[in-house]
């Protein structure tokens, strides 16, 4: 039979089932509601529900620009199956499909794989589901686009569709190829390890799910007769066996393999039987057991054939293939590990990383193999089946620096050298199949130019050009030369990548690394501006131009996008190539890449006499002890017992492979509390029976979504995180931050992180305060703890809604970790807590409610402080009203209200509250109306009353010196834009705003009073630097300097420090003045420069490691100056005489502690504004309109009242510390 006939019966058209019919305009004809559900869409320009061959399926509209404006959107499903759930090594079935609506906008779990460790599994074994990203324009919804489906790479052990998360921005998102190529893009999973690719592989996986797109991606605006595959690493290479298969005829149109092809001599497993046996052993005895690992083998029959997996044996050529199933049709023999739990099949495949004799490559062991069915010859036989398939394949400069590092670590440390015996040595290895003839001719062909060159830079690209070549560049250019020699229709292409990887630590003379293609394939530049440069968001465009144009019209250089430079095909004789970096021009196509090198390998390698064989690598060592190193078993918490139940996390290694035995416990999705009614103080966690897998972060809880026409998030959300440091011999403590790592790990602390509700849930309130019941002594010096949990029982089930949910939720948190920590190896009596901007608020009202008394030691507000003027709601029954009216909910009583509020659907209730962005009368800030109230309960005065509350607890208190910015583009959008002009009568308009409570005269006082320095500089930079000055200092500044001596005045053990955060923000799209923007400091305090070094600079990293120094310190011992880590200055306490504050910037040095911050401002608005008669009552701001079509400004304090005895004078035991970040 020859190769590429196709019996109709054997290799269906993929499984495209009936053909489905189109309209005269190409949509799909569907049922009356699928029709109805269309013409909605179109209407919407967005799809809305779609119909599949297994039902109807949702997914999510993401508006793009800013704030949406400007009509363009892409559709997102996230977790539709394109198979059902897999038998343990049996191929794919159809899924049978589902009832009603599903809701694709969540990404499923990633099928069942090692982890990086080695120790253990994670994802699931129901995971073969896809994803789709479908751009849509301003009026209708796409038709017949392009289809690009991803094939990820991982070594066939690593990998989902949606590739690692950082933050929620996924590697394989494909929102940007999808927009700015304007093709729908296709991702999925696929099964791997031994549940992948134990004897056979998963080939028909892929090809499984690319059926599925052929046959269902016109319903979503797809040209089903358009389709182009792409992948990298084993993705490429998976992508090339796919158009090599027979399978997938008439399936696939283009394809593009980056860094990976079918010929390359780790994508095909020439001896599977081996490896099977490694998993496999004895059936029916004691266990299966092999040179991997020993599995348990259960016997659901009670007996089972020993002969062992002879099905499994290599196969043979086509012609000479023996009768009975292939290898991969599992018969009863093979049953054994059929039933074995799927987590330990799983574990018993690793990967060795030290220790190897022969190269890294050379140890994956389950890939795919030659079956005689889905890849019926060696793939260098096959590239007729892709003579009509437009191709694009190559390789990355430098790909094999990665696993260079493994078999010889020594080329990534400059003070080590490589010599010519380590180098020979792994050519040796490489060349075995030809002896000791083909050792010594390599070695001298590859290290001929060291006569002119022998310094260690250029030994150690010798290194990694060599693997390079072995592995990726040479296979990639005799697939590349296949392709064409077989082509009929086919165009043929390849390119080098060669814009240099940025990772700080590697070495200078790096180039592109194995998988930097991937960040801009996938548009990451753009997604991240913060962390690429000018240069890089070049590259990427490049790129995403050159995929998409070839996956519309099969020439790179035509379609949808414009390119830098032209691409003309390979051929054999101009052997053209395209080098893809930085600076793409007429240069960049070049011709015959290391031409001499292919033709040493094809030619002069190749003629001389194999000596082992088939020339296949050896195999792997039979000795577990020697192939597979063990890990060191350093400490762990391991289970942990808390008051709810036993809980177990993950322990994270630290550094290089995890070598040197530090590393950090994590927590995630501890619960707290029991799941909230709504409107209703939160109650403890009844407790769970056996362990709590606390490995996965819950939901936040339900909020509106940034574009406020939806929520997100889920009402089930009282959970907390934590991290727990360790070291080689015995458990440390650490600090943790959002994702825990730096803070925690650098500071040596403990770091708890939790969710608390938001919005109408978290804080509506009818402004019942002062409510019948409760004790005396709440207000008048608090209760203990014990006393302050739960909360009392008169202030459960109100009647009305008294409002700080979200602040109980929070204190809850504090008596738990109060409660646990101990357990943890935290000391209870040493909490910290700590948050910015409304998180400042929240610590700053936490440390001055009476429900505290004795569980916080120390805290830290940054950005946000319970005197800002934003942080306490004056009237909060008004928006209680506007909320009810909205929900349906009468308002003519308070109790009648709250009780039709609390059975109300809570997404309703949260998407009742939004903020307006545009057209407001007064500054934004006005506009936030649900927040905490004074109760006369959990906070039983107006704060500035409180602060004896916490006379013994420890505070920092801060800003940014340019907090108001943020605040200041929305009320002035000209202040971002250099060409537009701020006038002295918009900047007179904004502060007639703020100050309308004093009338005109308040108004002129501030307006001269800030543009004073108008005279000296009248340039735009400075009056939009005045404009962000005034809000900077209303809404942050000034409440901070207050609450500041406020604090100072009544501490009485405790310490206080201020401070001013100066390093500039580095969005590359705000004006070139703009300092420290609002929350511009959450990345330095969380370690981010650590964690991502490519994004940032060394004086980010200094910041960074400065302020994580600072507040740790201060969370150990009080005093920010002395703990764990070395600080650059010293930070002297603030008291009202000295005014003393630390400036935090780049440059710390003697000069950085300063005096009086904005003194004469402050000066201004507690002595000189305050003196102005008052022309509108109590100081607040107006009364919302009723309709609300209009503006709708909050009402809470606008006027800044100087704290008693403010001055404004001219400008380590075995327990650790635990930090509570909010």
């Amino acid at each position: 039979m020859a190769p590429g006939w196709l019996p109709p019966h054997k290799y269906p058209h993929a499984e495209a089932g009936p053909p489905i019919r189109h309209t005269h305009h190409g949509a799909p004809e569907l049922a009356v509601l699928g029709l109805a559900c269309c013409l909605a869409g179109v209407r919407a320009a967005k799809l809305g529900v779609v119909h599949t061959e297994g039902g109807f399926v949702e997914g999510v509209n993401k508006k793009l620009g800013l704030l949406g404006i400007g009509g363009r959107s892409v559709d997102v499903f996230k977790g539709i199956p394109f198979a059902a759930p897999p038998k343990a090594l049996e191929n794919p079935q159809r899924h049978p499909g589902w009832q009603g609506t599903l809701k694709a906008k969540d990404f499923k779990q990633k099928c069942l794989q090692i982890t990086l460790t080695q120790l253990n599994t994670r994802g699931s074994e129901d995971c073969l589901y896809l994803n789709i990203w479908v751009p849509q324009g301003q009026k209708e919804v796409s038709q017949n686009l392009p289809v690009m489906i991803w094939i990820y790479g991982g070594a066939f052990v690593f990998g989902s569709g949606q590739g690692f998360n950082v933050f929620s921005d996924y590697l394989y998102d494909g929102e940007e190829i999808a927009t700015r190529g304007n093709v729908i893009v296709v991702t999925f999973n696929y099964r791997l390890g031994p549940l992948g690719f134990l004897s056979t592989g998963d080939a028909h996986l892929p090809a499984h799910g690319l059926a599925w797109v052929k046959r269902n991606i016109a319903a979503f605006g797809g040209d089903p007769d358009n389709i182009s595959i792409f992948g990298e690493s084993a993705g490429g290479a998976s992508v090339n066996l796919q158009i090599l298969s027979p399978y997938s005829k008439g399936l696939i149109r283009r394809a593009i393999s980056q860094s990976g092809v079918a010929l390359a001599p780790w994508a095909i497993q020439k001896d599977p039987l081996s490896w099977a046996k490694g998993v496999k052993g004895r059936c029916g005895g004691a266990g299966c057991s092999g040179y991997l690992l020993s599995i348990p083998c259960p016997d659901p029959h009670g007996t089972l054939p020993r002969t062992g997996l002879t099905h499994l044996s290599p196969p043979k050529p086509p012609d000479r293939q023996e009768g009975g199933l292939p290898p991969g049709r599992y018969r009863q023999d093979g049953q054994c590990l059929k039933v074995t739990d799927p987590r330990a099949l799983t574990l018993a495949y690793k990967i060795p990383l030290v220790g190897l004799e022969y190269p890294f490559l050379y140890y994956l062991g389950f890939l795919p193999v030659v079956d005689g069915d889905f890849i019926p010859d060696n793939p260098i036989n096959l590239f007729a089946n892709a003579a009509d398939i437009d191709y694009i394949a190559g390789t990355n400069n430098m790909d094999s620096h990665l696993f260079v590092s493994i078999d010889v670590p020594a080329i990534n440390v400059d003070i080590l050298t490589i010599t010519g015996e380590d180098f020979f040595k792994l050519v040796s290895k490489v060349t075995s199949a030809k002896g000791p003839r083909g050792a010594n001719a390599t070695f001298d062909f590859y290290t001929a130019s060291w006569a002119r060159d022998s310094s260690q830079d250029a030994k150690k690209k010798t290194v990694v050009d060599f693997e390079t070549d072995v592995f990726f560049l040479m296979p990639t250019k005799m697939a590349v030369a296949q392709h064409r020699a077989n082509a009929k229709s086919a165009r043929t292409y390849t390119y080098l990548f060669s814009h240099p990887t940025r990772i700080p630590l590697l070495p200078s003379w790096l180039g592109a690394d194995h998988a930097t293609d991937l960040q801009y394939v996938f548009g990451k530049p753009f997604d991240n501006p913060l962390i690429y440069r000018p240069q890089d968001r070049t590259v990427s465009q490049a790129m995403i131009a050159y995929w998409t144009n070839f996956a519309r019209t099969g020439d790179p250089n035509k379609g949808h996008s414009a390119v830098p430079t032209q691409w003309d095909p390979y051929t054999q004789e101009n052997g053209n190539y395209l080098e893809i970096n930085k600076k793409m021009d007429s240069q960049s196509l070049k011709q015959h890449l290391r031409s001499s090198y292919l033709q040493y390998w094809t030619q002069t390698y190749q003629a001389l006499p194999t000596v082992t064989g088939d020339g296949a690598a050896p195999l792997p060592p039979s000795d577990d002890s020697k192939a597979i190193p063990v890990p060191p078993s350093d400490d762990s918490l391991g289970v942990v017992h808390t008051e709810g139940g036993f809980v177990e996390g993950v322990n994270k290694k630290l550094g290089l492979l995890g070598i040197g035995g530090r590393s950090v416990d994590v927590f995630k999705g501890i619960p707290f509390a029991a799941p909230p009614k709504a409107l209703e103080n939160p109650q403890r966690h009844p407790g769970w029976q056996g362990t709590l897998k606390a490995k996965d972060f819950k939901k936040q809880c339900l909020q509106i979504t940034d574009t406020q026409d939806d929520t997100e998030g889920s009402e089930d959300c009282l959970y907390l995180n934590i991290w727990v440091p360790q070291g080689q011999k015995e458990a440390s403590s650490i600090t943790t931050s959002m994702t825990g790592g730096e803070i925690t790990t650098r500071g040596n602390v403990i770091v708890v992180t939790f969710n608390y509700r938001l919005g109408p849930l978290g804080f509506l309130s009818t402004g019942d305060a002062h409510l019948p019941g409760v004790p005396g002594a709440w207000g008048r010096g608090g209760l203990h703890m014990e006393e302050a949990l739960p909360p009392p029982q008169s202030l459960m089930g109100s009647p009305t809604a008294p409002g700080n949910y979200g602040l109980r939720d929070q204190h809850m948190a504090i008596a738990w970790v109060k409660r646990n920590i101990a357990a943890f190896g935290g000391d209870p009596n040493n909490i910290t807590i700590f948050g910015e901007s409304a998180g400042g608020a929240s610590v700053s009202l936490q440390t001055l409610s009476p429900y505290n008394k004795g569980l916080i030691r120390r805290a830290i507000s940054q950005s946000g402080e319970a005197l800002a003027p934003w942080a306490i709601q004056k009237d909060p029954l008004s928006w209680a009203n506007r909320i009810a009216k909205k929900v349906g909910c009468p308002l003519d009583d308070t109790a009648r209200m709250a009780k039709c509020l609390k059975v109300t659907d809570p997404r309703a209730l949260t998407l009742a509250y939004k903020i307006p962005l545009v057209g407001q009368e007064y500054p934004f800030l006005y506009y936030l109306g649900l927040l905490p109230v004074v109760d006369g309960d959990f906070i039983p005065d107006d704060p500035i009353n409180l602060f004896a509350n916490a006379a013994d607890i420890d505070y920092i208190a801060g800003t940014s010196n340019m907090d108001g910015y943020h605040f200041a583009s929305i009320d002035l959008p000209a202040i971002n834009v250099d060409i537009l002009t701020v006038t002295g009568e918009d900047f007179f308009k904004l502060v007639s705003g703020f100050t309308f409570a004093k009338g005109p005269r308040g108004a002129n006082a501030t307006f001269d009073f800030y543009t004073a320095s108008w005279a000296q500089d009248s340039s735009q930079e400075a009056k939009k630097k005045t404009v962000v000055d005034l809000e900077t200092d209303i809404g942050f500044l000034m409440p901070t300097k207050m609450a500041v001596a406020q604090h100072r005045a009544s501490a009485k053990s405790a310490q206080t420090y201020t401070y001013l955060f100066s390093h500039p923000s580095r969005n590359p799209l705000l004006p070139s003045w703009v300092g420290a923007d609002h929350t511009t400091d959450l990345q330095y305090v969380f370690g981010k420069p650590f964690n991502n070094p490519l994004g940032y600079r060394p004086q980010d990293r200094t910041v960074s490691r400065t302020m994580i120094a600072y507040w740790t310190n201060f969370a150990r011992t009080g005093d920010p100056n002395k703990g764990h880590s070395a600080v650059p200055t010293q930070w002297d306490p603030y008291t009202q005489e000295n005014g003393n504050y630390l400036e935090i910037n780049k440059k710390m040095d003697g000069q950085s502690l300063k005096q009086h911050l904005r003194s004469s401002y402050l000066q201004y608005w507690t002595q000189t504004y305050q003196a102005l008669p008052t022309v509108t009552g109590d100081g607040s701001t107006p009364l919302p309109p009723s309709d609300d079509t209009e503006a709708i400004p909050c009402l809470h304090r606008t006027t800044l009242r100087p704290p008693l005895g403010l001055s404004t004078g001219d400008s380590e035991g075995a327990q650790m510390p635990t930090a509570m970040g909010f």
